[in-house]
């Protein structure tokens, strides 16, 4: 309900009006009930998720950028990469998937590794997609 009234704000309501071109960005995002739904959806029921999490997690399989990127270059197996937010994603969402990307690691003297989504998913797709 939320990511609703949200898109409704960007689609139809005053976010409209103040950026039009966010309009255009948001055109083909879709909710779904689940993840499982929203891959079936897709066209993609078979897809591996891989998570993304501040910490390794010992019973993954873990991918660093450059192998997953080229398990994405290579396969012909459809991914769906996952990122979490605030407080990451549940032990139990985590335990489904396939795999786990590398943490992005920071200069931080205590290994806190916290970022927001948006800068998250930025790094990892040019990390992943970029040349």
């Amino acid at each position: 309900m939320f990511v609703e009234r949200v898109l409704d704000h960007w689609n139809v309501g005053q976010g409209a009006k103040f950026n039009p071109m966010r309009k255009t960005a948001l055109r083909d995002l879709r909710t779904a009930k689940d993840l499982p739904s929203a891959l079936r959806e897709w066209g993609y029921p078979e897809a591996k998720t891989i998570a993304t999490h501040a910490k390794n997690l010992s019973n993954l399989k873990n991918f660093s950028f450059s192998d997953f990127k080229e398990t994405l270059e290579t396969s012909e197996e459809a991914y769906c990469l996952v990122f979490g937010t605030g407080f990451g994603l549940t032990n139990e969402f985590m335990a489904g998937c396939y795999g786990l990307l590398e943490p992005i690691k920071g200069s931080s003297l205590d290994d806190y590794r916290h970022l927001s989504v948006r800068s998250a998913v930025s790094i990892c797709l040019d990390r992943l997609l970029g040349s």
